[in-house]
């Protein structure tokens, strides 16, 4: 691995030193939440209730975690800790994982970590509930109140050719964020 780091023109010892001088646990979540309480999200404001969630999260269901310095964080430590709470309460069980990957995300891009170990992890696995399933299908009157609205907005054409782009397609913000060209046949 050193020798292959070496070649691509790293320090093989610096991405060692930068993880072996990763916080424990409970500091990296200290300092994510007072990140997000300073920043937010996705450079939005964080609503109150929302970081107090995650605080409880961690206290409720993931504070035995606390301890681990990150580089020994794995699966196995966080299944335990999501089986602990799914026999407690399965939807927060959830919850909590959720605040985990974005933590453990947050946690690998200060580069205390080289991967989120809770990544691909699900919930259902351990007994916590799966996520809600949110389908909405609006109804044909409902549709043509919503098309009447967005001809009376005052919205720029490009803003309301993308809504009706959502509307019409189903597709997310991301999704038509990243759409090309030669993806639409028209």
């Amino acid at each position: 691995e050193a020798v292959r780091q070496a070649a691509a023109g790293k320090d093989p010892r610096s991405a060692r030193l930068r993880v072996a001088t990763a916080p424990r646990f409970a500091e990296m979540m200290a300092r994510w939440l007072a990140h997000l309480e300073r920043h937010g999200k996705n450079g939005r404001p964080l609503k109150p209730e929302s970081l107090a969630d995650h605080r409880r999260r961690w206290r409720d269901y993931l504070g035995r975690l606390d301890p681990l310095p990150l580089e020994d964080l794995d699966r196995a430590a966080i299944a335990v800790e999501l089986t602990r709470g799914a026999e407690r309460s399965p939807t927060r069980a959830r919850a909590a994982l959720v605040t985990l990957k974005a933590a453990l995300a947050w946690a690998v891009a200060q580069g205390w970590m080289t991967e989120n170990p809770a990544e691909g992890m699900k919930g259902e696995a351990y007994g916590a509930n799966a996520s809600p399933v949110r389908d909405v299908v609006l109804s044909l009157e409902e549709l043509r109140q919503l098309w009447a609205a967005l001809d009376a907005a005052r919205l720029s054409p490009a803003v309301r050719d993308a809504l009706r782009l959502a509307v019409l397609t189903g597709a997310r913000r991301g999704e038509l964020a990243g759409m090309r060209w030669e993806e639409l046949e028209l």
